[in-house]
């Protein structure tokens, strides 16, 4: 992955010679102190890399957790200074691709615009009005999970704006697969449209969803591609049914997205919904308890055989 990386970055430095690319890590989902993407040992490297800090509004008194772009390419620079920390940041983003504590590497950007002006811009995106509570709050979307959800939620226009001088948004996914996200072209005088409320209420469930794709990982599952809005559609579905346990909730949403589609209707199934609904059991014990030929008959098809539905996508 990280010849695709650096052939997927010249290729747009080659487009907009003057562009610069930036990594983008989160202290507030850290790495330990040995780790050698730690900020204060990045700032003792022999390179002399340089950090720029994005301001949270949300952690004013807490800036040693503010996001910091670093600075791995300028348009004056014949490949990449230090080559190993562009290395040491893709090896982090794979490791914590699948992570409950979120990701420390949250991307590779390249932009046309110094990094001072970069992060003036990402801290004015975390900025955001949520219509539901028709109040503005801070909302870290740069994550790479929150982000991939938004491309699947959010108006293509919109989020073309909210990158801005970003054209090229490199990130490593729950999968563990590399992404890109460009803006879209779009009529700048259509300013009104916004995220609605399945863009909200996704990302308000993104911490169970990371359990979701943890608990595939931890059971050696191979997670799917777009795994976010799928894990998401996945926890829609346990709340759907009145599950409410996290645990319950977290099993149901993990075998949503292995099984066949209409699992949860087997009528033995189905019982042990009720019992967990009522508190009667967990899901979890229900489940392994059945017979071994309706466990069979409910791994007989799985999703990864079944037809490719159709996911939520905003117009």
């Amino acid at each position: 992955m990280l010849d695709e990386l650096r052939e997927r970055l010249i290729e747009c430095i080659e487009a907009r010679p003057g562009s610069r690319v930036l990594a983008l890590l989160d202290p507030n989902h850290p790495v330990a102190s040995y780790h050698e993407l730690h900020i204060e040992r990045i700032a003792k490297r022999p390179s002399r890399p340089v950090l720029t800090a994005v301001a949270r509004d949300d952690l004013l008194s807490e800036p040693s957790l503010h996001p910091r772009l670093l600075t791995l390419r300028t348009p004056r620079d014949r490949g990449y200074p230090d080559e190993a920390l562009l290395e040491s940041t893709l090896e982090c983003a794979r490791q914590r691709s699948v992570s409950i504590n979120g990701a420390y590497v949250c991307g590779w950007l390249v932009a046309d615009a110094p990094e001072t002006e970069v992060a003036a811009q990402l801290k004015r995106g975390m900025v955001m009005s949520d219509p539901s509570s028709r109040k503005r709050k801070v909302l870290a979307l740069f994550e790479p999970h929150r982000l991939m959800l938004a491309r699947h939620l959010a108006p293509a226009s919109w989020l073309s704006r909210w990158l801005g001088v970003v054209h090229s948004w490199f990130l490593v996914d729950g999968r563990g697969q590399l992404q890109e996200l460009k803006p879209a072209l779009h009529d700048a005088s259509h300013t009104s449209d916004l995220p609605g409320a399945d863009f909200w209420l996704a990302q308000a469930r993104v911490r169970r969803a990371r359990e979701v794709l943890l608990t595939l990982a931890k059971a050696g599952q191979a997670i799917p591609s777009d795994c976010e809005i799928k894990a998401d559609d996945a926890l829609r579905a346990a709340y759907g049914q009145g599950l409410s346990e996290i645990e319950d909730v977290i099993f149901f949403a993990a075998n949503q997205m292995l099984l066949r589609p209409g699992w949860h209707a087997h009528p033995a199934v189905a019982a042990c919904i009720d019992a967990a609904r009522k508190g009667d059991a967990a899901l979890t014990d229900g489940l392994t308890a059945l017979p071994d030929h309706v466990l069979d008959q409910l791994a007989a098809v799985s999703a990864s055989t079944a037809p490719a539905d159709n996911h939520r996508r905003s117009k």
